[in-house]
């Protein structure tokens, strides 16, 4: 996306699985850990800190932490800016969580 809109800047906030580190690439703005709640508010801090106009989630189910994935609700709801939310996949019936 930066190559085709230069003059749009964009902060990757990465999810790190449980127990896991990864090698991430120097453009990563900051790392969120899937199980711990707190780290969704300070990812919320930082992304606000940012100036960010929006913010873009990728969804899948499972990678998000708290009962159902709530975690990202927390931060979700910390945000004054629009969240657009990409679904990778819907399933036809969700469990009720």
């Amino acid at each position: 996306m930066a190559l085709r809109y230069p003059d749009i800047k964009v902060d990757i906030w990465a999810l790190n699985d449980p127990g896991k580190h990864y090698a991430y690439p120097d453009r990563i703005s900051g790392l969120i850990n899937q199980d711990e709640l707190a780290s969704y508010a300070r990812a919320a801090r930082g992304i606000t800190a940012s100036g960010a106009d929006m913010i873009w989630i990728q969804h899948e189910f499972g990678i998000f932490g708290g009962r159902a994935g709530d975690y990202i609700l927390s931060l979700i709801g910390r945000m004054k800016v629009p969240v657009a939310v990409a679904l990778h996949t819907v399933l036809a019936e969700p469990d009720p969580d």
